[in-house]
């Protein structure tokens, strides 16, 4: 069917008609049935718009059963409509983008604990040993965050005890 319309919409395209009897070109002669029998929202198929919303509408379909195919093996495929049926599809790909992203992040994290020995990866199916990777991440980052207000207050106390020591400071009664 999808041939007949396109072969038929080119016909169109050319300038050409539907042609009578025997002067009818093979294109026409070829897809006569959609021009008879198929109706677009009510409208005959006699026409490059009407043939253009066929095709498309033949084209969606053949992905909706496509999509249906890939999907078979993992769940029962949607149902209805075909808005409805990509409106599911969508709804079924959600976790799988977020598993991808997820996935992404444990990459980086694998860099990571390649870059330090010290660090074990977890198995990602314990939730056990997730937590307690965790746990040690946290403890490095209070760590970090210890050496880095070291850092910072180191100088001050130490220039405060220099001052201190001075004899600068006042004695409290």
């Amino acid at each position: 069917m999808e041939d007949h319309a396109t072969a038929l919409k080119k016909h169109f395209e050319n300038g050409r008609g539907l042609g009578f009897w025997f002067f009818r070109a093979r294109a026409v002669k070829d897809s006569l049935y959609l021009v008879e029998s198929v109706t677009v929202n009510g409208k005959p198929c006699n026409n490059l718009q009407t043939l253009n919303q066929l095709i498309a509408w033949i084209e969606i379909s053949a992905r909706i059963k496509n999509l249906a195919d890939l999907w078979k093996e993992i769940t029962t495929p949607p149902t209805g409509s075909a808005v409805l049926q990509c409106a599911a599809y969508r709804d079924l790909c959600k976790p799988i983008e977020q598993a991808l992203a997820l996935h992404d992040q444990i990459e980086k994290v694998r860099k990571t604990c390649r870059d330090f020995p010290c660090i074990h990866f977890p198995a990602w199916h314990s939730q056990e040993e997730i937590r307690a990777f965790s746990k040690a991440l946290d403890a490095l980052n209070l760590e970090e965050d210890f050496a880095t207000a070291q850092r910072v207050f180191t100088p001050l106390a130490e220039s405060l005890m220099d001052f201190i020591n001075l004899g600068h400071g006042h004695r409290s009664t």
